[in-house]
């Protein structure tokens, strides 16, 4: 799984710069790349979203539309009802304090820094969109935008998050690749019961999504429609084909 390795390499080259005390970028050349990545997903999502939907064997554009609608209306409830966004909520404020250092006179911990940082590398759609699409189908694309951001927000970490975030590499690097080879593994079986082209769809609206937060003015919850994932080929199975 190169795109894996890719996004764990880019993380750590983050670290690196911030380690070496080479200067973030200006606000203006932030702004640049935020539109830039936002471009970037919003087009790669839409894309890899109509070419799920009109994947070989699915039944059809608009049978494929129906499962897609079905599995992410679904997801939401289930969400809802498992509070799962919240409970993503609370990690990400917790993930926040840690990176502002809680003040000079209390940084964070090793632990708390640690996991902060494997907040930040793994709490994030397309931590789970990019491996499967990589797996599906080999395309990188969705996995280097990822790595992208991952690289500006080690970057960004204070001298005191480092250490627990070049340990955060690890399970970066485990759950890339454990979803990337799970999609492979299942490539074949998705195909045959017509739930890859379901599979896809779902992932590049998590793109979109992805690409929709990076716009700043509106909150999305994205961890709301994780439970996709699972439902899309589910569903799609169901449909028949």
């Amino acid at each position: 799984m190169i795109g894996a390795w890719l996004n764990t390499a880019a993380a750590a080259a983050g670290l690196l710069w911030g380690a070496l005390g080479r200067r973030p970028p200006s606000p203006a050349g932030e702004q640049a790349a935020r539109l830039a990545l936002m471009l970037a997903a919003l087009y790669l999502g839409g894309r890899t979203t109509v070419e799920g939907l009109a994947a070989p064997h699915g039944g059809g554009f608009l049978r494929s539309l129906l499962v897609l609608i079905a599995a992410m209306t679904v997801s939401k409830w289930l969400s809802l009802a498992l509070r799962l966004q919240r409970r993503v909520n609370a990690l990400g404020r917790f993930a926040a304090v840690q990176i502002a250092e809680r003040g000079a006179e209390d940084p964070p911990d090793f632990n708390a820094a640690f996991q902060a940082a494997t907040i930040v590398f793994c709490l994030n759609p397309l931590a789970f969109a990019g491996p499967i699409l990589e797996g599906l189908s080999g395309s990188l694309g969705v996995i280097l935008i990822k790595a992208i951001m991952d690289g500006f927000a080690a970057a960004s970490f204070t001298p005191a998050m480092r250490r627990g975030a070049a340990a955060a590499l690890i399970p970066l690097a485990a759950l890339l690749n454990a979803w990337g080879l799970l999609a492979r593994a299942l490539e074949t079986r998705l195909e045959f019961y017509h739930a890859a082209g379901a599979l896809q769809a779902v992932c590049g609206c998590l793109t979109l999504l992805a690409g929709l937060t990076l716009l700043g003015e509106r909150r999305i919850g994205m961890a709301d429609y994780l439970p996709a994932l699972i439902l899309a080929p589910i569903f799609a199975r169901l449909a028949g084909g």
